[in-house]
């Protein structure tokens, strides 16, 4: 499900992934069509730690 931000250049995308017990988060830029921000987190083992992933390509882009 993607939740866009008001001014429309940024959305937030949520879905849950079953085989890795885990919620995926992604801010993206809408206008590029590229992910910015990735965070993994599980939920059904407290031990595991959340994961987020930057994306590395591409310019630096300031996020408010």
């Amino acid at each position: 499900m993607a939740f866009p931000h008001p001014d429309g250049a940024y959305a937030i995308t949520t879905m849950y992934s079953v085989p890795d017990d885990a919620w995926y988060v992604e801010l993206g830029l809408v206008a590029g069509q590229r992910n910015l921000v990735t965070a993994i987190v599980p939920d059904e083992d407290p031990a595991r730690e959340p994961t987020v992933c930057l994306e590395p390509r591409g310019p630096h882009v300031d996020v408010p």
